[in-house]
């Protein structure tokens, strides 16, 4: 699964940020939320009436408004309302350095500022930029008996032929059809590669984004698996798709949902597991605890209480509907049905869904089903994002530059192909 977005900061891109020449400072900080440290932004603009820029780098480009900011000799206070963010701190003797609190909703963390000379500046060099060769179609389609418009990104070479296509699932939490994560758009990277290489993608927003329908948000992995269905059902109507070979590429719990679709349908030509289970939600969740706690050298103790947590299902996180069929759903059933060709890839350093746990698991239900078509690869030294990484802990997925690795590209590209050829 994706990192655990209930430890981090919420952000929602409300308003851009306007263009002044005033005096300027410029303040950094590192927030620990338990999980990961999250780098934050504070631009102070002095003028007749200062005003502030708040960002989360690690989280969005957009730069947020101060509601309220309050600028003394010796303290500085600032407010983003919509964010739910305050920040409270003493300045220090030597001026270069805020000490203070910062809260939002529960969460309750000291945070220091500290000055510098200018904002760190995020650098994607595989994200694609806008001028490409292939075809990028703004596409929408509908799930029957759901009041939401899904709408995507088509990517194809030309309109010359029809071309193999894979659809793009997103892991656990709301995502956009780049499955965007600390400005990393590994989707659109995926989409960008096998587009230069004859191969049709289709991905698009979550179930839910962009709307404020609550209702929406109550959605399982089951739920999300018809909106996958729906999604073929689009391609096979659009002229430039080969409806003999539509695929699907899952990530996370997207690696659990292409299953779902491909066990109950017969025009599913391939799918691709990155990073996918091969067992129970619980049992994925229990063992990314135990990954990551130990990681971040926690005490046995903890560990110990933290899995007695999760085993009871006592914290209220762990019983919304989404959750508690995530926990449920064994994909052993959905895997032992599967003859067509599947590739399932995990990095040994992903401590989100290890690959010793989930790897071998996806292999035996594969062999149960007599498929002779699967391919099982462990990828050294890649986390959960199939990113080059040293602990692969979640700290690591912004500060790393690349965001999938090019090897990563290249089986997937080459196992699609072998399928169309």
């Amino acid at each position: 699964m994706k990192s655990n977005k209930r430890f981090f900061i919420v952000l929602f891109c409300l308003f851009s940020i306007p263009c002044l020449a005033q005096n300027r400072e410029y303040w950094e900080a590192e927030l620990n939320t338990g999980v990961a440290s999250l780098p934050l932004t504070l631009e102070i603009i002095h003028a007749e009436d200062t005003t502030g820029i708040f960002g989360s780098p690690a989280q969005t480009e957009e730069r947020f408004n101060c509601s309220k900011i309050r600028w003394r000799n010796d303290s500085l206070l600032f407010s983003v309302r919509n964010l739910g963010v305050v920040f409270r701190g003493a300045l220090s003797e030597s001026r270069d350095s805020v000490n203070g609190m910062f809260n939002q909703g529960l969460l309750r963390v000291p945070l220091t500022f500290v000055k510098v000379k200018r904002l760190q500046q995020v650098n994607r060099p595989q994200t694609p930029d806008s001028n490409v060769s292939y075809i990028q179609e703004e596409v929408s389609f509908r799930t029957p008996g759901v009041n939401y418009t899904f709408n995507g990104t088509l990517t194809y070479p030309d309109k010359s032929k029809r071309y193999p296509v894979c659809i793009m699932i997103t892991g656990s939490g709301l995502q956009n059809r780049d499955e965007e994560i600390f400005q990393h758009k590994p989707f659109a990277v995926i989409a960008d590669h096998l587009a230069k290489k004859g191969i049709a993608v289709l991905r698009y927003d979550d179930r839910g984004y962009g709307s404020k329908d609550a209702a929406l948000f109550n959605a399982t992995t089951l739920d999300y698996a018809q909106d996958v269905m729906s999604a073929v059902e689009f391609l096979k109507t659009h002229p430039n798709i080969d409806t003999a070979m539509i695929g699907l590429i899952g990530h996370s719990e997207g690696g659990l949902i292409a299953p779902i679709v491909a066990s109950e349908r017969k025009d599913i030509a391939f799918i691709i597991l990155l990073a996918g289970p091969g067992v129970k939600g619980m049992d994925v969740l229990i063992e990314q605890n135990k990954a990551i706690l130990s990681e971040m050298n926690y005490s046995q103790d903890d560990i110990d209480k933290q899995l007695e947590m999760l085993k009871n299902r006592s914290h209220e996180s762990m019983n919304t509907p989404w959750m508690s069929c995530f926990l449920d759903l064994d994909p052993q059933p959905y895997l032992s049905r599967l003859t067509i060709p599947v590739l399932a890839l995990n990095g040994t350093k992903d401590l989100q869904v290890l690959s010793k746990q989930n790897l071998p698991a996806i292999e035996e239900a594969l062999k149960k089903a007599g498929n002779k078509k699967y391919s099982v690869m462990e990828m050294e030294g890649l986390n959960h994002l199939f990113q080059q990484c040293d602990t692969g802990l979640v700290d690591e997925y912004y500060t790393i530059e690349q965001t999938i690795s090019p090897k990563v590209l290249d089986i997937i590209t080459q196992f699609i192909l072998e399928q169309s050829n």
